[in-house]
């Protein structure tokens, strides 16, 4: 027969111990000093966020005493007087031009390109004038090609007013030492 195993007596309820306040905590370690940092630099130092020229729309464009220019429908009223102050030579025969203005806002013009090379002289500039931002009717790559496509390459932009853009078109110097 097996013997019963007495069961063990309840275990009597005892009262919640009460809540102590966790002691408090160590001061942190102070932190090393921080050395002040520099001030900083005064903005004039800074360079100017719009670099504006100082060379007159002549000067850009590189119209000197002597050069033969002429003007096709480029509607600009002191442009005439800009090129009489750099003592450029205004002329209404279109031949052996050192400057030649012209206005270019369709494909129409653009198409006449070829026609004016002749009137260069051999180190002559051609200057496509064009409407610029979002009056452009013509983009630059378009006026590039139409003068590539007559041998002429381009080799620089002026502003050439707040509304319109020049780009200057010469001859190929290969083109030109074979002349």
């Amino acid at each position: 027969m097996a013997v019963a195993k007495p069961k063990a007596a309840p275990k009597a309820k005892t009262a919640p111990k009460p809540r102590v306040a966790a002691a408090p905590k160590a001061p942190a370690k102070a932190k090393a000093v921080a050395k002040p940092k520099a001030a900083p630099k005064p903005k004039a130092a800074l360079k100017p966020a719009v670099v504006v020229s100082t060379k007159s729309r002549m000067d850009k464009i590189g119209a000197k005493a002597g050069m033969r220019a002429a003007v096709m429908g480029v509607k600009d009223e002191t442009l005439s007087a800009e090129l009489a102050a750099a003592e450029a030579i205004p002329v209404t025969e279109l031949s052996n031009l050192d400057l030649l203005f012209y206005a270019a806002d369709d494909a129409q013009a653009l198409a006449r390109i070829g026609a004016l090379v002749p009137l260069l002289s051999e180190t002559g500039a051609l200057w496509v004038v064009s409407c610029k931002g979002k009056a452009a009717t013509v983009k630059d790559v378009e006026v590039m090609a139409a003068a590539k496509a007559h041998g002429l390459v381009d080799n620089k932009v002026v502003a050439f007013s707040p509304t319109h853009t020049s780009l200057r078109f010469v001859r190929r110097k290969a083109e030109v030492a074979e002349a």
